[in-house]
């Protein structure tokens, strides 16, 4: 169980080549940085952006990764708290649920999982995407930021329809949680996902997507996370009794 929590991080720290390493700390911080050496209790290391600068010291202790420029990782801490800051990450060695993005709208909208940005679509178009089950926060960007708060069963299938609504600048993206109660939009998502392919999100660019928008999606995400943890906040969007079961 606890190999497939690790692994559940390496999926929010983007895989690719890098002209520093970097080092990501257990509070999620992390550091560009030119490692020089590693003691049994240090971590040696120059600034990314000072090579002149001094040599500085991190203890082992306090780091989780280091993702090196070539693409290789070391693990330091493996009793990592971060893992399990999410209440109902204890079912990971569970089957994952799938959600299904459909969208009809024309704009180009931006997809996030927690803290991890995850693909984007246009028009007439859905895709695939895996997801841990439990409490997980769903989001998509564009002039507004839509959320969805969503409560997943092992194995289950859940569809998001995606509209559009008139904006200042540009068109407002909508989330909709759909089941099959809701017989037209039901149907409708249906009709797409039995007559076309999904897009294939290509995962180099969603490696230099999430490094990209890395300010923006931590400054949103430690937004609408604390929201979702609140006992004064419980209204979920999705339930697991959403499950439309499989569509494919």
């Amino acid at each position: 169980m606890k190999k497939i929590i690790y692994l559940f991080f390496f999926a929010l720290v983007p895989i690719f080549t890098i002209s520093q390493d970097i080092i990501y700390k257990n509070d999620k911080s992390e550091i560009k940085a030119n490692v020089i050496e590693i003691t049994e209790d240090l971590i040696k290391y120059k600034k990314h952006d000072q090579p002149d600068g001094p040599l500085r010291n991190i203890n082992k202790n306090d780091v989780f990764i280091i993702i090196y420029k070539d693409g290789t990782q070391e693990l330091f801490n493996q009793n990592n708290p971060v893992q399990t800051e999410n209440e109902n990450l204890n079912e990971f060695d569970q089957e994952n649920a799938t959600i299904y993005f459909v969208q009809y709208a024309a704009p180009n909208f931006e997809y996030f999982h927690n803290d991890k940005y995850i693909g984007r679509l246009n028009k007439k178009s859905y895709f695939v995407y895996e997801c841990p089950p439990g409490k997980q926060v769903i989001w998509a960007s564009s002039e507004n930021k839509e959320i969805l708060y969503t409560d997943l069963k092992p194995g289950g299938n859940y569809i998001i329809y995606i509209d559009a609504t008139m904006g200042f600048w540009k068109n407002h993206v909508r989330l909709q949680p759909v089941d099959e109660r809701d017989t037209e939009l039901y149907n409708k998502a249906l009709s797409m996902i039995s007559s076309k392919s999904p897009v294939i999100q290509k995962q180099k660019e969603i490696n230099d997507m999430n490094i990209r928008l890395s300010a923006f999606i931590r400054e949103h995400f430690d937004f609408y996370n604390p929201v979702w943890k609140s006992d004064n906040n419980k209204v979920i969007n999705i339930t697991p009794d959403m499950d439309v079961g499989p569509l494919n």
